[in-house]
């Protein structure tokens, strides 16, 4: 539904979905619009349960459900059953946030199992990346302190682990009172699972499995970053955003849709109808560049898209510029739809002076 309602889907009406939701909902800044993942949002609440579960094991909830589905072990590593609950599949759907973002606070080092749990804070998957040579069984952490002197063992630790593991241990600050060992969240000051800094660690988690998938990684970033940051009106904002994507309904896009057959520009019918055909190398385009204070028609095109363009310009213009640029590209681009549509062709000197406008 939102999907539809952002590309102008009116009732029954048929819209093109140019790119899927999952992009639509990554951050401005690695090319999405910032739209909330309503899935997503809704297992960083679930999660919150599965935080309570942690924080409050003293609960009747808590006991029920350990005695009922995890009597051997905690929840960070209990397990779905085909036979359980609704209640307990959507709170152990969430369990993976938890997983990624929860780490043990170090007190006295009883609870604490070495080898098996995460309780190394700003180290690699959180845990011992290399397993020592000499492994204890049931080796707790309270095992590499002095316990009279209430700190780490230094001897110990360093003639066991790698030596990446042990400077990442004894990092790790220990208190001088005896206090119980508990779980603390990574991501906020306070230590203190919240919805909006779960719903962050899940977001990247999904991106970070999408880039596994895809076998690449972010592109574009500076594009990205200083589209937003731009003072032009937020619709010239979301075509700049739309040519970077390469979703702009040129004749080359409806073609690879099969919506068309050709993909020949209609304004000058020498080549193929691209996003960056259409608003730079195009003569008809390049007539409002000439014209324009910046003097565009300078700069070298071959350019593979429009993105690539619009980091060739942010190099070597100033934002104040770039910003004008960016309004002239999307008044050809009005222009071209007019004229599409059966409208009269303006002169580049009257669009370079509504761009002007624009901008005033």
């Amino acid at each position: 539904m939102c999907a539809s309602f952002w590309w102008g889907q009116v009732e029954r009406e048929r819209k093109i979905h140019w790119r899927r939701w999952s992009i639509l909902t990554q951050a401005e800044k690695v090319g999405g619009m910032g739209f909330r993942n309503l899935k997503t949002f809704n297992l960083a609440m679930l999660a919150k349960q599965g935080w309570r579960l942690l924080q409050n094991q003293e609960s009747l909830v808590y006991k029920c459900l350990k005695a009922r589905y995890f009597p051997q072990s905690n929840f960070l590593e209990a397990v779905d059953s085909p036979n359980s609950s609704f209640v307990w599949k959507s709170i152990i759907a969430a369990q993976p946030i938890l997983k990624n973002g929860c780490c043990w606070r170090v007190g006295d080092g009883t609870s604490i199992r070495v080898m098996l749990d995460s309780w190394i804070p700003n180290h690699p998957t959180k845990r011992v990346l290399i397993h020592p040579v000499e492994e204890e069984w049931e080796w707790r952490v309270s095992d590499l302190m002095e316990p009279e002197l209430r700190c780490w063992n230094r001897e110990l630790i360093m003639t066991k682990f790698h030596r990446e593991d042990a400077e990442a241990i004894l990092r790790i600050p220990l208190s001088r009172r005896q206090i119980r060992d508990s779980i603390m969240w990574l991501h906020n000051l306070r230590g203190i699972y919240s919805v909006k800094s779960g719903y962050y660690v899940a977001v990247q988690m999904l991106m970070e499995a999408d880039w596994a998938e895809s076998s690449r990684g972010q592109s574009g970033n500076k594009a990205w970053a200083e589209l937003w940051k731009l003072r032009v009106p937020n619709k010239i904002k979301i075509f700049g955003w739309r040519a970077c994507q390469n979703i702009l309904p040129t004749r080359d896009n409806l073609v690879r849709r099969r919506i068309l057959l050709d993909s020949t520009y209609e304004l000058c019918k020498c080549a193929s109808e691209t996003g960056v055909h259409a608003l730079w190398e195009c003569g008809v385009a390049r007539d409002v560049w000439t014209s324009s204070s910046m003097r565009l028609q300078k700069y070298v095109g071959g350019q593979r898209d429009c993105l690539q363009l619009f980091e060739d310009l942010m190099d070597r213009l100033s934002k104040e510029e770039f910003e004008l640029f960016l309004v002239q590209a999307w008044l050809i681009w009005t222009q071209r739809n007019r004229i599409t549509h059966g409208g009269k062709f303006q002169a580049p000197s009257q669009l370079n002076a509504r761009a002007s406008d624009l901008l005033a």
